[in-house]
């Protein structure tokens, strides 16, 4: 049987007569080279097809290998008996899956598959990927690397090298640097930005990184002055070749580009820090992908030591730039593979980032490895943080919030009846008093379910109706308190479990860490080395608290935080010239990403971030190339001797949190969160947050939190984690 896929080409819902006559004649001369042993593979604009094959079994491999349907029902337009047709991105993917078919010799005999692998590879796109016997000149004019006073290093040359040919080959726009933090990307960049002799070199990064990062290089790396424009100085572009804007300035870039202010016939376009565009629904994610379109650009390279956290959905950004073949139709299909929740497949996924990425390891940067020093943090308050402590302020938190909804009952009951009232009566038609008493039946069922996981559909329905016809049925001024109402009626003991997870675990690891820098030495380690300390904390409490504590014992400290990031690069050009300046205290979200500070080699972690990779790049600010005297960092930690306590990991935490949480409750918590915090994204624009609160444990569990509401499709805003004064509920009596 000749299948349609569910998405893709407009026709594929409801095809033509004509169309399904194409089908069955493609079928029918299938079948005829398919009985000769003839494959056949054509190439369209858009798709790629294969006859003659014993499609049917090779489709029930592919689900078979992939243990999942999803792959051969998306990735592939259609699927018959003898034939399939996929579009040409997937032309790649294709071809991998065909060459682990081989080896795991499936259903499909080998001879057969590697026919087709080879069919595929001689009449489609792919022979230009093809190794060729004469190596033809690349894009890159590796001459034009004189115009710099240094060479490249050896990782650099050979990301330039395969951006050189492998860009042409693939049809790409541009090449991922994956490069370690600290390896030298920004000059990678710029190698390249030259190799192609770019008229406009157009730079999109963090604003910590315009000045002390990009335009610092292009003043001290160049040999001859190149002309540069900054975005935050608020002058008039007068044709500088060098353009370099942070990542909020987009929007402004975009309408000078649409203005024609931007003049240029063979730009390239360097997004620093790339992950930090990964969200493909996020507006400045937006403006950028439209600011590469407008520009027509063919030289993109994103950089980013940590590309992709999770993979799936994060790279649509990535591809969209640049490949061609990423069009509207493969998104969808390719999100319905590799999306969020999609765990089939990925070994596909890292093929696939394989080819259009260049990776740098870190020990490509031959640097010694950094000695990590664990520093226990004994005080007299200590006791107050373990974990047994902590679960009783849990159980007074819970009790005292279970009070307070009772004593409310009574008044939030009014305001639902009135509310009740009032939709009531402006229902006319017997179809939408069929409709409402089919919402208030299903809503009694939500209310009377402990366990939301087991009634999804009912709360869909409820959510669904509210939206549609309840909260349009109100006075404009009532719908804000009617939705903080409907939710506490709704859902009281979910919301007590996630005020519990954001407040009580979020303010005590804050006060945890403010008590513990009162007894950091941080005479002794600053005193320790040749070189410099740099501070790093979550909270904005504890480098206050730092701050204080640095200048009690002499010591002449220096902050980087979000009161003082517009500041940023003079305070760290203080920090290197100024020899009485030391330490220099900074949050995670100020400084753990595109500054170089090698004028220190020592760096004291009061609290470890909430995920690897910001370790890592925080570490990677000290430890990378131009480091030249061996690295130490400190890491602090309470200690409590064999009882635990809450300055630990907040993924343990976490999981720890939510056990006491239910035990305390006696219900069982419908968030199931079994991942940790390292693979969660807390990405500012995602959370909807103040910058300095990206690394608040309770603005991070709130989302935790929020993230799992939303996958249960409960009706809860931000506000109902975090505000401290909330309407009580109680349970309606129809």
């Amino acid at each position: 049987m000749f299948t349609q896929p569910q998405q893709g080409r407009p026709n594929l819902f409801d095809p033509t007569d004509q169309e399904v006559s194409e089908n069955v004649s493609v079928e029918m001369f299938a079948g005829f080279r398919r009985a000769f042993g003839v494959i056949k593979v054509r190439e369209t604009e858009q798709e790629i097809f294969v006859e003659g094959i014993p499609a049917d079994v090779m489709q029930r491999d592919i689900s078979r290998v992939w243990k999942t349907s999803r792959i051969a029902m998306h990735m592939f337009n259609t699927f018959g008996k003898h034939s399939f047709s996929f579009y040409k991105f997937f032309a790649l993917d294709v071809a991998y899956m065909l060459d682990l078919l081989i080896q795991t010799r499936t259903g499909v005999s080998v001879r057969v598959l590697s026919n087709i692998r080879k069919e595929i590879y001689e009449h489609t796109w792919l022979k230009n990927t093809l190794p060729k016997a004469d190596q033809e000149p690349g894009r890159l004019k590796f001459e034009n690397f004189g115009r710099f006073n240094k060479t490249p290093l050896e990782h650099q040359l050979g990301f330039l090298n395969v951006y050189s040919h492998v860009v042409d080959q693939y049809g790409l726009n541009g090449y991922l640097l994956a490069g370690a933090a600290g390896s030298g990307k920004t000059m990678a960049s710029l190698y390249a930005a030259e190799g192609i002799d770019a008229d406009i070199v157009f730079v999109i990064c963090p604003k910590n990184a315009t000045q002390r990062v990009w335009e610092k290089t292009v003043l001290e790396e160049y040999k001859k002055p190149v002309s540069h424009w900054v975005s935050e100085y608020g002058k008039l572009y007068k044709g500088e070749r060098i353009v370099i804007i942070h990542y909020e300035y987009l929007e402004k870039a975009l309408a000078m580009l649409k203005a024609g202010v931007f003049k240029f016939n063979n730009p390239m376009i360097i997004l620093d820090e790339s992950h930090n565009l990964n969200e493909i629904k996020s507006a400045r994610t937006l403006f950028f992908i439209e600011f590469c379109k407008r520009t027509g650009c063919k030289n993109i390279i994103p950089a980013s030591g940590t590309p992709v956290k999770a993979m799936g959905a994060e790279l649509i950004p990535l591809l969209t730039v640049l490949d061609p073949l990423f069009t509207d139709p493969v998104q969808e299909r390719f999100r319905k593979i590799f999306g969020k929740d999609g765990n089939k497949g990925l070994d596909i996924l890292k093929n696939r980032m394989g080819l259009i990425s260049h990776k740098i390891e870190k020990s490509a940067l031959k640097l010694d490895k950094p000695i990590m020093k664990a520093v226990p943090i004994k005080m007299p308050t200590g006791e107050l943080y373990t974990l047994p402590a902590i679960r009783l302020v849990m159980e007074a938190f819970i009790r005292e919030r279970t009070e307070y909804y009772k004593k409310r009952r009574k008044d939030d009951e009014r305001y639902w009846e009135r509310c009740i009232t009032l939709h009531e009566d402006s229902l006319r038609a017997a179809a939408q008093k069929m409709e409402y008493q089919k919402y208030k039946l299903t809503l009694k069922t939500v209310i009377s379910c402990a366990d939301p996981r087991y009634i999804g559909e009912e709360i869909a329905y409820t959510n669904w109706y509210e939206k549609k016809y309840f909260e349009p049925s109100l006075p404009r001024e009532m719908v804000k308190q009617f939705r903080d109402v409907k939710s506490i009626i709704k859902y009281t003991q979910l919301k007590i479990q996630g005020e519990c997870l954001g407040r009580v675990l979020g303010r005590k690891r804050i006060e945890c860490h403010v008590d513990m820098v009162k007894y950091i030495d941080f005479v002794t380690i600053v005193e320790s080395t040749m070189k410099k300390t740099v501070v790093f904390t979550s909270f904005v409490e504890a480098l206050v608290a730092a701050d204080v504590q640095c200048k009690s014992v002499n010591l002449t400290p220096l902050v980087v935080y979000g009161k003082t990031n517009n500041e940023l690069a003079s305070i760290v050009s203080k920090f290197e010239k100024d020899e009485a300046i030391n330490p220099l205290i900074a949050t995670y979200n100020s400084l753990s990403t595109a500054v170089p500070l090698v004028m220190a080699d020592t760096m004291i972690m009061i609290n470890a971030p909430f995920r690897a990779y910001i370790q890592e790049q925080a570490i990677s600010r000290i430890h990378r190339i131009g480091a030249d005297t061996q690295t130490t960092i400190n890491l602090c930690h309470l200690d409590t001797g064999d009882v635990p306590n809450i300055s630990t990991r907040s993924s343990e935490i976490l999981a720890w949190s939510m056990e006491m949480v239910e035990a305390i409750m006696g219900i069982k918590s419908p968030f199931a969160i079994t991942e940790s915090l390292e693979e969660f994204d807390v990405s500012l624009e995602a959370a909807s947050l103040p910058d300095e609160d990206l690394f608040d444990d309770a603005s991070v569990f709130n989302s935790v939190m929020l993230t799992h509401f939303n996958k249960l499709d409960i009706d809860l805003s931000p506000e109902d984690l975090q505000k401290e004064s909330m309407p009580s509920a109680g349970f309606m009596k129809w």
